[in-house]
Order: structure tokens, then sequence, then C-alpha cells
């Protein structure tokens, strides 16, 4: 209930206090948990160099979770030069946890930034084995086959997501983008009219209406 905005300096306070004066009540995976509440608290202040510090102090712990692992595999898969550990990091959790829908798709990220798609696509469709309805998962899907150069695949998930909940967060503008990527551009003019009176002060609409 700490971690907002106006409330770092506090929140910073009360995870230290726990680790520094605690120590003898808490046990390794405690321990654990709290370092990665440091790092998730330094992380929304924007101070990415010292929350990967002190993730990377968290993996030195003795533990079971995974938290502080998932987290810095989200902070090196976005740099060129750490991608590589971050694909190592991922599959050494994995072992761990093979069946874990967070792990899955933390790796499916990796791969996304690693430009390998046809990997990425491969955990979200194992995702979706397990939780089918997965609407964020479904995005991911959608926009990895139209990276990967498969339009009419990322339309048919996009087409899904649109008649799941049209109105949801962009979706409807990523339905619209993919179907212009497949050369749908009159059905595409039908989901922007469709939408109009949802979306037709926000700018991408504006964009769009120009890309048709």
């Amino acid at each position: 209930a700490a971690i907002q905005k106006s409330e770092y300096i506090e929140a910073h306070y009360i995870v230290d206090s726990m680790l520094t004066e605690d120590q003898q009540s808490l046990d390794d995976e405690d321990k654990y948990l709290l370092t990665f509440y440091s790092a998730l608290i330094y992380s929304m202040e924007e101070n990415y160099d010292e929350a990967e510090n002190i993730l990377r102090s968290a993996l030195q712990m003795s533990h079971e979770g995974y938290q502080a692992e998932l987290m810095l595999v989200n902070f090196l898969s976005l740099k060129d030069e750490t991608r590589d550990e971050a694909l190592d990091l991922v599959n050494s959790v994995i072992e761990r946890h093979s069946d874990d829908i967070e792990c899955l798709k933390a790796r499916a990220n990796v791969y996304y930034y690693r430009k390998e798609y046809d990997c990425a696509i491969r955990d979200l469709l194992d995702i979706l084995d397990i939780n089918p309805q997965d609407i964020d998962i479904l995005r991911m899907l959608g926009n990895a086959y139209n990276c990967n150069g498969d339009f009419e695949s990322g339309l048919k998930i996009y087409s899904q997501l649109y008649e799941i909940d049209k109105a949801r967060d962009k979706i409807w503008s990523e339905y619209t983008y993919s179907l212009i990527a497949s050369g749908r551009t009159v059905d595409a003019h039908k989901v922007l009219n469709a939408t109009e009176e949802i979306h037709g002060n926000e700018l991408d609409f504006y964009y769009i209406s120009g890309e048709l």
C-alpha cells in the first residue's frame, strides 16, 4: 500500500527496516522477497541501474521463488548486449518451473526482443493451451505473427480479440493495422467506422484514417 508515487521514501524505509532490523526473524525466502520489493520500488522510481544491482544480489540468496529472476530478465531483454544473458537466465528458471505461465511469458518476451519470433510463438501457444482466453498473451501472439510476416495468422488472432472486447485498450487499432497489413483495407475502414464513437477523439484513430 505504501508503493505510490508520492510515497517511495516511506516504501524504501519499510523494506530497508525489515531487512536490517528483523534479520533474525526472517527466513531466506522472506529476505529474497524483500530484496525483490526493494528493486521493484527503485524500478518504479525509474532508477533501473540500482534496481538491476539489487536484483543481481537477490540471485545469490537461497530461495524457491523466481520474482527477482523474471524482473531481471525483463531488464536484460531490453538491451542488445544482455539478451543472451536474459535467455540463459529465464531458461534456468524454466528448468525449475517448467509449467509456470509467467516464466513462459518472460521467455516469449525475450525471444520477441531477440527477433526469434518462431520461438516466441511456440511459447505463447503453449501458454494458450493452459489459458486460451488470456488477452495479453493473445495480443503478444498476434503481434509476433505480424512481426514474423505471417499476417493472416496475426489477423486471425486480432479478429478473435476484437470479438472478445473491441473497446479494450488499443485492440481496435491493432486489429485495424493487421487488416491493413493483410491488404484488407475495406475491412479496415469498417472497423474504424464501427469504433469511431468509442475512439474517434484519439490520435491513433486519425493516424490510421490517414494511412487508409
